[in-house]
C-alpha cells in the first residue's frame, strides 16, 4: 500500500508535470487562435496524444445498453488515456449506459435479479377452503379452517452485478450532453483506476488544507444551487463548490470528473478564466498531469 506522503509527493510531481503540458498547450493556442475556448480543447487533445495513447480503436465495452446512449459515452471515452479505457473494459462489473430524465449518475454496483417460479405445498387458512381440500375446523375460532395445498411461488435470484452511467435524454444540446458523458465516465476511470481516486483526495488535502491556520481544515459547507443542500464540500477556492464535494471514501471525487468537463469541452471557463469565470491553473494541471502520467 502506497503511504500518505508518498501519495502526496506523487500527487505535486503530476501536477508539475500538467503546468509544462499546460504551457505548451498554450503556446500553441495563442499561435493559432487566441483566447477561443474549443480551439484550446482541441489543442489539448493534440498534446495529450503526443505524450501518451489516447483513446482506443476498440472503444469501450459495454453490454445490454442503449445504442445512442452507449455512442455518446463511447465519444467521450476518446479523451481518455488508452489503459484507462482497457482498465474499464477488465472490470468484473460490466458497464450498462442509458438516457435517464433524472440527475445522470455513475453507479459501480447494481444488482440484476432473476425470477424463477416453482410449486410446493403450503399451508392456508380462512373462512372457505376451496374444494378438494382436507379442512380442518379450527380449535379456537368456531367457522375459521385451515388447510394444505400446493402452491405455485416465485422468488428472485440475484443474476450478476454491473455498473451503470446515465446520461440526460437526448432533448438536450450536444455540447451538454457530451460534457455529462465525459463526467460520468470519470467516475468509471476512477473505479477502474484505484489510484486516481487516491491521487485526487490528496489534491483536495492540498488544496483544503489552510497552512495559515496549523494545518487546519477550511470550512465545510453546503452546496446550494442545482444540487441539494444535504452534499457539502472543502472549500478549496474552486471554480465551483463542488469540486470540493466530500464523499465517505477516498475512491470517489469530484476533481477529475469536473476538470475533464473544463480541459476537454471548456466548461467552467476551461479553468483559464474564460466566460466570467476565475482561473484555476492548479487544478487545470493536476487534470492535465493526470492524463499524461497517471
Amino acid at each position: 500500500m502506497v503511504s500518505e506522503g508518498a501519495s502526496a509527493e506523487a500527487e505535486l510531481a503530476i501536477t508539475a508535470a500538467g503546468r509544462a503540458i499546460a504551457q505548451e498547450i498554450d503556446r500553441r493556442t495563442k499561435a493559432g487562435r487566441d483566447g477561443f475556448a474549443v480551439m484550446r480543447t482541441d489543442v489539448t487533445r493534440t498534446v495529450l496524444a503526443e505524450v501518451r495513447e489516447m483513446g482506443s480503436v476498440d472503444g469501450l465495452i459495454y453490454e445490454d445498453t442503449s445504442k445512442p446512449a452507449a455512442a455518446l459515452v463511447d465519444r467521450a471515452s476518446q479523451a481518455f488515456p488508452k489503459d484507462w479505457i482497457e482498465a474499464s473494459n477488465g472490470l468484473k462489473s460490466k458497464l450498462k449506459i442509458r438516457y435517464s430524465s433524472s440527475r445522470a449518475h455513475y453507479m459501480s454496483a447494481k444488482a440484476a435479479f432473476s425470477t424463477r417460479e416453482f410449486t410446493a405445498p403450503a399451508y392456508f387458512s380462512g373462512y372457505h377452503p376451496p374444494a378438494n381440500v382436507d379442512a380442518v375446523e379450527s380449535t379456537t375460532l368456531p367457522g375459521w379452517y385451515s388447510w394444505r395445498a400446493m402452491s405455485t411461488r416465485t422468488v428472485k435470484k440475484l443474476d450478476h452485478v454491473f455498473s451503470e452511467i446515465t446520461v440526460p435524454s437526448p432533448n438536450q444540446t450536444p455540447r451538454s450532453s457530451a460534457r455529462t458523458a465525459t463526467h460520468e465516465l470519470s467516475h468509471r476511470m476512477e473505479h477502474a483506476m484505484p489510484r486516481i481516486g487516491e491521487l485526487e483526495h490528496q489534491f483536495l488535502m492540498r488544496r483544503c488544507t489552510d497552512t495559515t491556520a496549523a494545518g487546519t481544515r477550511r470550512t465545510i459547507s453546503a452546496i446550494s444551487g442545482m444540487f441539494s443542500t444535504r452534499e457539502q464540500a472543502w472549500d478549496g477556492g474552486f471554480v465551483d463548490p463542488y469540486v470540493g464535494k466530500i464523499y465517505k471514501t477516498r475512491s470517489h471525487r469530484e476533481v477529475l470528473s469536473v476538470g475533464m468537463e473544463a480541459v476537454m469541452h471548456g466548461s467552467y471557463g476551461g479553468l483559464v478564466g474564460e466566460d466570467g469565470y476565475k482561473a484555476d491553473e492548479d487544478h487545470r494541471a493536476f487534470i492535465l498531469g493526470m492524463l499524461a502520467c497517471a
